[in-house]
This record gives C-alpha cells, sequence and structure tokens, in this order.
C-alpha cells in the first residue's frame, strides 16, 4: 500500500507533464519569425523554392508555377533535367496548400509559413517541420 502512495505522485507529473508538451513547428524555428501564410497561392505562385527537409535530409528545388503545374528544378541535363514532377494548390487565404506528385502516400497538405523570402512547411496534424527554404522568382520556363 505505501509503495502505490509513493508513486502515485510521479505517475500524476508525468501525465500532467506529457499533456504540456508541444511538438516544435515553424513558429518554434530559431533565428526566424515564421508567422502562418495568409494565402498560400499568393505566396508561392510563379516562385522558385530551395527548401531542405530537416527530418529526411531531402532538397527540394521546385517551381510553383500559376496553372497549378510544380516543376523539378535540375541542373538542365538529361540526366537532372528540368520536369513536371506533379501539382500544387494554394488557399486563397489560411495557409494551407496542397501538393501531389501522383504517388500512393498522397496528397500532402501542409501549412506554410513566411518569414520575408524565408518559407516553412509544417504538417497541421502533428506540428512538425517538413522543410524550411527560401523563395525567388521564377518564369517557370525550362
Amino acid at each position: 500500500m505505501m509503495l502505490r502512495k509513493a508513486i502515485w505522485p510521479v505517475y500524476a507529473l508525468s501525465i500532467l507533464l506529457a499533456s504540456e508538451m508541444t511538438i516544435a513547428g515553424c513558429e518554434d524555428v530559431a533565428d526566424y519569425n515564421f508567422e502562418p501564410a495568409d494565402g498560400t497561392r499568393g505566396v508561392l505562385v510563379d516562385m522558385r523554392v530551395n527548401a531542405d527537409s530537416p527530418t529526411t535530409g531531402e532538397n527540394w528545388h521546385e517551381d510553383h508555377c500559376s496553372g497549378g503545374d510544380l516543376f523539378k528544378v535540375g541542373d538542365g541535363s538529361s540526366v537532372d533535367p528540368y520536369r513536371r514532377v506533379g501539382s500544387w494548390i494554394g488557399s486563397r487565404s489560411g495557409p494551407t496548400v496542397t501538393y501531389n506528385y501522383g504517388d500512393p502516400d498522397g496528397p500532402y497538405i501542409w501549412d506554410l509559413f513566411v518569414d520575408g523570402d524565408h518559407v516553412c512547411w509544417d504538417d497541421p496534424d502533428t506540428g512538425s517541420v517538413i522543410a524550411i527554404g527560401t523563395l525567388e522568382s521564377s518564369a517557370c520556363t525550362p
């Protein structure tokens, strides 16, 4: 009986701490002041994204064209050409952007955060950072 009384406060404290934990998302990334995008279409249309995933190490160089096409920006060689890899749909208001690469795991629906020409995507279900990068103008032509 005494052991049960001694363990109960530790158990209760662990539940309290677990309920207070938050998953670090874009708003918690050091050195930036990311805010939710108000209309992702206006932020991304005809823009080139250069982004890195902190979890997978992937690097994305993609053009978000006005017609909804998404192009991978390669080095232009036959080995790494500029090519269409999918589509994207940005919201007119709010932070949501949807990517469809034609794979069975998609589409991918993420929230976009901005700080000047820096952008961050996070998973709205988990709040975890998907990628962080920069924006530059794109003519959306090979």
